[in-house]
């Protein structure tokens, strides 16, 4: 009976190359996401985003710029706001182009940055104005991918609330308080952006639950 031949291992070379062609964030789990999934922003842009920022922005940013666009495609910042009160502010500014009609080049580490934000807390979506009421991405090192989206309200206090993983979980949570604050209905503009988002997220295989096994094991280690 013949043996089987040895299966031939990689080289070091081919290992590389193939490292190369994924992005970082592609290597690196994202809570089950699709890494098959592609978002419409360009290289270009997504690379300029990172560079501005001197962050690593997690593939549910790019995709969920992608939703809004799809919903409004003049305007995708102000997507949500008729419906749950927010806008896409922060690095969403970069991906609009906002950055190159000013005079002078900002701060971006302050940009959109309440009183009580961490440094550890970068602002995307901005909610309501009195209270000042900010969502955004929390990581625990700088050179990592967030660990939670965040919620805080300045004006109240310090707290930081945890609203899943990623930005679709988060606006789904903040459309069930909208729907419990008018007795567990919504209308019918804000079931239809319930619907799609969960049908949106299901398709990316992001999880929407407000605290994930991953964010419970965090939260024992902290």
């Amino acid at each position: 009976m013949a043996g089987r031949g040895k299966r031939k291992s990689k080289s070091a070379a081919q290992v590389n190359r193939q490292a190369k062609r994924a992005r970082p964030e592609e290597v690196e789990s994202e809570a089950g996401s699709n890494q098959k999934a592609e978002s419409s922003v360009p290289e270009q842009v997504r690379e300029e985003v990172e560079h501005l920022y001197s962050l690593r922005m997690p593939l549910d940013f790019y995709h969920f710029w992608d939703f809004c666009s799809r919903m409004c495609p003049d305007n995708p910042q102000d997507a949500l706001q008729d419906s749950v009160g927010v806008r896409l502010v922060g690095p969403f500014d970069i991906l609009r182009g906002k950055h190159t009609h000013v005079s002078s080049t900002p701060s971006f580490h302050l940009h959109w940055r309440h009183y009580y934000d961490p440094p550890e807390f970068q602002t995307v979506l901005q909610g309501n104005t009195h209270t000042h009421l900010h969502l955004g991405y929390y990581r625990d090192s700088p050179d990592a991918l967030p660990v939670f989206v965040g919620e805080n309200e300045a004006k109240k206090g310090c707290t930081i609330t945890q609203m899943g993983e990623n930005l679709f979980a988060a606006v789904l949570l903040l459309i069930g308080r909208k729907k419990r604050e008018r007795g567990g209905r919504g209308n019918e503009a804000l079931e239809k952006l319930e619907a799609e988002l969960k049908k949106e997220a299901e398709h990316l295989g992001l999880p929407l639950e407000q605290k994930t096994k991953a964010m419970k094991q965090r939260d024992r280690k902290v």
